[in-house]
């Protein structure tokens, strides 16, 4: 009897350990299951998890397609972060040499960019850069007034063309002082003349604003 009384005890415990894996590998499951079905477009179900991330891979892969559709891969980056989406546009993506009138050709990879915004609340900062050559134009004295229209021009985009809420949208222009390249060649200040977009989810982001990327500066102009 002590010796099936042993033996029972430990199939119990045999039991209630694959039990609790069962129960580990479900929710695995079922957030794996919420990942496919949000993709699908599919936001009601059992297995269906919410929150930024559910439709995030879709999304950046729709953009990707659209990048390479428009031969467009290495000039648009787009990095997933702890607290949102942060895309790196180079200015002729979006631009004309010393202008500051968005592309038509552009407004779908915008579309498909307030796609994600537009999953879930979120703040969103624009950020216009530029090179260090200057400018001086009646409509742009200096490349600060080039990278703030830029980036207010995209602001604008969001707001009236794609209906993202405008309290949530923010323009910022740093002009040639945060470069992410030495100027000293084309292929540095065709670097530094970018717009970089951060989307930070509303439910993470906190009061105090972190330093965000560094400025584009434009020399075309």
């Amino acid at each position: 009897m002590l010796t099936y009384g042993d033996m029972m005890t430990l199939l119990m415990t045999f039991f209630i350990l694959i039990t609790s894996y069962s129960t580990v590998e479900l929710k695995k499951f079922r957030e794996a299951m919420g990942s496919l079905q949000g993709a699908l477009g599919i936001l009601q179900s059992d297995f269906y998890v919410p929150g930024p991330h559910g439709q995030l891979t879709y999304r950046q892969n729709m953009l990707s397609h659209s990048l390479n559709e428009m031969d467009l891969q290495g000039l648009v980056e787009v990095t997933q972060t702890e607290k949102g989406v942060h895309f790196k546009l180079s200015s002729p993506v979006l631009f004309d040499l010393g202008k500051a009138n968005l592309k038509p050709a552009v407004y779908g990879i915008l579309s498909e960019i307030a796609e994600i915004m537009g999953e879930f609340p979120c703040e969103v900062v624009v950020e216009g850069h530029t090179d260090d050559i200057p400018i001086h134009t009646p409509q742009f004295p200096s490349n600060w007034e080039l990278s703030a229209v830029r980036a207010l021009s995209v602001v604008k985009h969001f707001a009236y063309q794609e209906e993202i809420p405008p309290a949530g949208l923010s323009a910022v222009g740093y002009g040639e002082y945060r470069p992410i390249a030495p100027n000293t060649t084309e292929e540095g200040r065709a670097k530094n003349r970018r717009v970089e977009i951060f989307v930070r989810w509303t439910d993470t982001a906190s009061g105090d604003k972190e330093t965000r990327g560094q400025g584009d500066s434009e020399t075309e102009d």
